[in-house]
């Protein structure tokens, strides 16, 4: 396992939605499937060395982050059996899909160096990107981390008594605490994230609570 230290429409037949995971999310979340099917469907970029996870990879990012919707929060939590805070969840979906194991906090996440994370303007935002948030201490320490999921969406574990869930980027509350976003190892290539936008548009009612509402937030 590695260690990182902070030193187009869908075709109409994918083979994708064969496979067991995609199966087996299709029956709690069809249009999450449908589309993350779609997004592992596109054509992959080269890995540039061994160390770089393959965008392909992306694809199950995302599908492992989907698949924990509704997972409860815990604070210090990291499993899906004991629940999520929020950077636990990002690191459990980054080891389920890369076998890569993150720093423990949001902000060691932040301050990964150039070499294994690459900063992200907001309106440059891919799938699979992090996207972090300055809100308790008075705004001044990164303290909550979720994953991006296109259309100005991301996927988090927001708060204690909350959810895993889906939340709107551009909703006040979290624009007032962006604090900004870093790629980790490698960006999804643009025919990737061509087909997850059209998949995500098409697929309207995601089965995916968007919940306007922002309880306080514990990291």
């Amino acid at each position: 396992m590695r260690r990182v230290t902070a030193a187009g429409s869908p075709v109409a037949y994918n083979p994708h939605m064969h496979s067991p995971f995609i199966r087996r999310l299709s029956r709690v979340r069809p249009a999450a499937a449908l589309l993350l099917a779609a997004l592992a469907c596109a054509t992959p970029a080269a890995a540039s060395d061994e160390d770089q996870v393959p965008d392909v990879g992306v694809a199950e990012r995302l599908m492992r982050a989907f698949d924990l919707l509704g997972t409860p929060y815990q604070r210090r939590g990291s499993s899906p059996d004991t629940g999520f805070d929020c950077s636990g969840f990002i690191g459990w979906v980054f080891r389920e899909a890369h076998d890569l194991v993150l720093p423990r906090s949001a902000r060691e996440m932040f301050a990964l160096g150039s070499a294994r994370a690459a900063e992200v303007a907001r309106d440059a935002l891919q799938p699979g990107d992090l996207v972090f948030f300055r809100i308790g201490r008075l705004g001044k320490v990164i303290d909550h981390v979720g994953m991006y999921v296109g259309e100005g969406r991301f996927i988090h574990a927001p708060a204690s008594g909350g959810q895993v869930r889906i939340d709107p980027l551009d909703q006040a509350y979290w624009t007032r605490h962006f604090a900004g976003a870093r790629r980790i190892l490698g960006a999804t290539p643009p025919g990737e994230v061509a087909v997850f936008q059209q998949a995500l548009s098409n697929a309207g009612d995601t089965g995916v609570s968007m919940s306007d509402e922002t309880a306080g937030h514990t990291p």
